[in-house]
């Protein structure tokens, strides 16, 4: 796998590809070594072009702009979903890591609003953390949702509507039922 660790200026250690150039301090230890083992599930898909930019999220990145349901679909087919969100922190991972590398003003993100009127993401994830926009007007149209990269505040938008970039997303603690959870979705779609 291309991934390795590298302390930020914050002293905070972030998942960085081996490939890149950066300062490094070599250590001596000069005690016992001991095996580090990594708990496999808990790491990013082994499928190439999945960047683990820290805490639970696992992203990849299409340079393409669709639709919230092509998106969706398209990252459904890619083994992930469009990107979900469970925490402040998540957020700000996400949104350091694309305004790091990318000049979006506003990502399709997989958020969407059922037909009861509650909002839920399409991994079946709980809906435990928001970011509304509270100055998004209400809309009865408007079912999908975006995420401003600026403001870092979620908005309705028309799921056939805008086309947006997108990064699809995948769970370090992934469900082994993956394939039940895609089917059920290629239903919902249909």
């Amino acid at each position: 796998m291309d991934n390795c660790v590298a302390v930020n200026s914050d002293a905070k250690w972030m998942v960085r590809s081996c490939r890149e150039n950066l300062n490094f301090i070599c250590e001596w230890n000069s005690g016992d070594e001991k095996e580090v083992v990594v708990d496999e599930s808990h790491l990013c898909p082994k499928i190439q072009g999945w960047i683990d930019i820290g805490g639970d999220l696992c992203i990849k990145t299409y340079l393409l702009q669709k639709s919230w349901n092509e998106a969706m679909l398209y990252c459904l087919q890619h083994g992930g979903s469009l990107t979900t969100f469970h925490s402040q922190q998540d957020l700000q991972l996400f949104t350091n890591y694309v305004n790091s590398y990318f000049r979006y003003t506003s990502v399709h993100i997989g958020l969407a609003r059922r037909k009861d009127g509650s909002y839920m993401w399409v991994d079946y994830s709980p809906v435990d953390f928001v970011a509304w926009d509270p100055e998004d007007p209400r809309s009865v149209t408007k079912d999908c949702v975006e995420l401003d990269m600026r403001s870092e505040k979620w908005r309705k938008v028309l799921c056939d509507g805008i086309r947006r970039n997108f990064f699809c997303s995948a769970s370090k603690q992934r469900d082994s039922n993956k394939e039940a959870l895609v089917s059920n979705l290629q239903e919902q779609m249909t």
